[in-house]
């Protein structure tokens, strides 16, 4: 599993690759806040709340972007490192996308 889903997004930059709701995708910003179900991001327009479980995510990785599954990560970041086996278990069956 790639380490970045245990990573603090917060500072980094985000944009929505695919969504169920399409007038999130090609949203793109510097995350300001994350909560558990949530990522807000600033973007040209504003600050954005997007929501984490009917996106997926491709955030900057040190060999570039990298693609991350929204509802993999539906949990606090300080929960995140206590749960990485669910997170797998997700990631593996591509839950929600």
């Amino acid at each position: 599993m790639n380490k970045l889903y245990m990573a603090n997004f917060v500072g980094k930059r985000l944009k929505v690759k695919s969504s169920t709701n399409t007038n999130l995708v090609g949203l793109e910003g510097t995350v300001l806040d994350e909560t558990m179900n949530t990522f807000t991001i600033l973007t040209s327009h504003g600050s954005k709340t997007v929501p984490k479980s009917v996106c997926k995510f491709a955030i900057g990785g040190s060999s570039g972007p990298v693609e991350l599954l929204g509802s993999a990560i539906c949990l606090r970041q300080e929960d995140r490192i206590r749960e990485y086996r669910r997170i797998e278990k997700r990631i593996s069956r591509g839950a929600g996308n």
